[in-house]
């Protein structure tokens, strides 16, 4: 018979394999939304310009998207400003240093917290979703919870009074980096009482953890003029204008596509294993920041990126859930049932597939780096079809329509990418300060005009306002030059039906359509065209409020408050 010991090597290859294979993905992220761009067009105006020039039309989406998540796009800027890279590997470059630091954290603290064996941690790091999809498209998650997830881990492997300050030093520029992570705290406070227990000790060493993680945030924020009361008042207003109403099993289905269900499914005998060792401390520190983290944002959890910080909580009762089921006396035809029906979840086809920022599964991960592939590989062609466009426009005025968040914001990041500068676009067309932003490059300008309105949830019932009123006062300043129209290619479908004009941009953008993808697409616009787009603005919307008496109803509930303005 061939020994466990004999054995290890052969599961850590198997393991190894299985790593590559299903992380792989993570070598190729992909812009995901407009909320992606803005960090690298936010790090490229604080290195090549003015940060003003992000949004000069609405200040608070200048604000929420720079202050709110400062940290990020500081770390962002470093790269693209003294390293030179260019944006998209900027981005790339920050979401790779996240993982390493998400990982590496949580492999130390479950380590430390379980002391399982290091394949054990590995196989259940591997079998989580989340670790990994998190990485495959750009965001802000990944490097703040890897940064957090570091200081807790430092706060477990050293107890010296400097590693409190650096391990606050660190979390501090997490939560810079995104404010969510300010609601681990706590749980770096229980980390220091399993520590030092009830003592002078342990005060000294939460009060060198909170004065380093304030005083860092504090600092880089006074630099920017702001306060950490202003972030905070930032975030809750934009998620005032959002008002988004989330059915209440999108939080709990997050959390399974987060952990997976091998995960939720070792979960459960971990907690139990642990309440029968009454090891209290450590099911406070387990269960507790979780708890915490998922009340705070009752209904709020949109995304499953957004549970990033919960990962080494959530691998760790995994774990002690894997050493409850491979522990001696355990029934071996339970441990061969268990290891079949993770074989199943794992290999069976994938399903049912969630479409929120990517194809996440419940079943058939085994297969799902060939359907992220083909998703990075649509949208990287979605936000690229902008760049070749704008690449190949020679001409001395032009003007680029969006309507729509991704649009507005891709065009916007591709045109600085390209060489283009911004300028002030209501100096030199009065008319088109309220509604356009101005770029060029030599003796090209492109008047970029921004239809869609940032955070309102009635902003497709502003299209039609905005374009007949500032936006044809603008063209006609302009002199009525080439119009060339971006959005994406469902809403031109719906706008224009039978009449929808052709090109090759669109053409293109029917063979990367799928239900699992909805490209960008450009048509350059007749007179005819943009004459009568107001008119398909108020039939699509009217059409879809018809079909969405939902929406009417929250409307009146709820009506919208335009004030764009910043915070102060």
């Amino acid at each position: 018979m061939v020994s466990n010991t004999a054995m290890k090597p052969v599961g850590a290859v198997v393991l190894a394999a299985a790593a590559l294979w299903l992380f792989s993905p993570m070598l190729t992220p992909a812009h995901v939304e407009g909320f992606t761009a803005s960090i690298g067009s936010i790090a490229l105006h604080m290195t090549h310009d003015q940060l003003a020039n992000y949004d000069r039309l609405f200040p608070f989406n200048l604000q929420f998207f720079a202050f709110s998540r400062l940290g990020t796009n500081l770390f962002v800027a470093l790269l693209v400003g003294p390293l030179g890279l260019p944006a998209e590997w900027a981005l790339r470059l920050a979401m790779w240093i996240g993982f390493v630091c998400l990982a590496g954290g949580s492999y130390v603290l479950v380590r430390r917290w379980t002391e399982a064996p290091p394949l054990q941690v590995l196989l259940v790091m591997v079998l989580t979703p989340g670790l990994a999809e998190t990485g495959f498209f750009y965001n802000d998650n990944m490097l703040s919870a890897g940064l957090a997830t570091l200081s807790l881990a430092l706060l477990t492997v050293s107890a010296r009074p400097l590693a409190s300050v650096a391990a606050g030093a660190l979390f501090g520029y997490a939560v810079l980096a995104r404010t969510d992570c300010l609601l681990l705290a706590p749980a770096a406070a229980l980390i220091l009482w399993r520590r030092e227990g009830t003592s002078w000790r342990f005060v000294g060493h939460c009060a060198a953890f909170g004065l380093a993680s304030a005083g860092l945030a504090s600092a880089i924020l006074a630099a920017f003029g702001l306060t950490p009361v202003t972030v905070l008042r930032i975030a809750a207003h934009a998620v005032a204008l959002w008002r988004r109403q989330t059915p209440w099993e999108i939080q709990p289905t997050s959390i399974a596509l987060f952990a997976g269900p091998i995960g939720v499914g070792l979960a459960i005998p971990g907690v139990t294993r642990l309440v029968r060792q009454r090891r209290f401390h450590l099911l406070a520190l387990l269960l507790g920041a979780p708890l915490i983290y998922n009340v705070v944002y009752l209904n709020k959890v949109w995304e499953v990126r957004q549970l990033a910080p919960l990962t080494p909580f959530f691998l760790s009762m995994a774990v002690v859930g894997l050493q409850t089921l491979l522990a001696p006396g355990v029934d071996r035809r339970l441990q061969a049932a268990a290891a079949v029906l993770a074989a199943l979840v794992l290999l069976s086809p994938p399903a049912p597939v969630f479409l929120a920022e990517g194809p996440h599964t419940l079943v058939g991960r085994a297969w799902t780096p060939v359907a992220w592939r083909r998703w990075q590989e649509a949208s990287r062609w979605s936000f690229g079809s902008i760049g070749r466009f704008v690449a190949a426009d020679t001409a001395p005025l032009s003007v680029i329509l969006t309507d729509y968040w991704d649009g507005d914001r891709y065009t916007h990041l591709q045109l600085q990418e390209h060489g283009f500068t911004p300028f002030d676009v209501g100096a030199a067309y009065p008319a088109c300060a309220t509604v356009a932003e101005g770029f060029q490059r030599g003796g090209v300008r492109v008047i970029h005009l921004r239809l869609h309105t940032p955070f309102l949830r009635d902003s497709a019932a502003r299209l039609a306002p905005r374009l007949e009123g500032p936006g044809r006062a603008c063209l006609a300043q302009a002199g009525t030059p080439n119009v060339t129209y971006v959005t994406m290619i469902s809403w031109m479908d719906r706008l224009f039906g039978p009449d929808e004009p052709h090109g090759a941009w669109i053409d293109q953008a029917r063979r990367v359509q799928s239900p699992q993808f909805d490209p960008l697409a450009g048509v350059r616009l007749t007179p005819a065209l943009l004459a009568q787009l107001p008119a398909d603005y108020r039939r699509a919307n009217l059409a879809f409020l018809r079909s969405r008496p939902d929406v009417v109803a929250r409307l009146r509930a709820h009506p919208v408050d335009p004030d764009l303005s910043a915070i102060r």
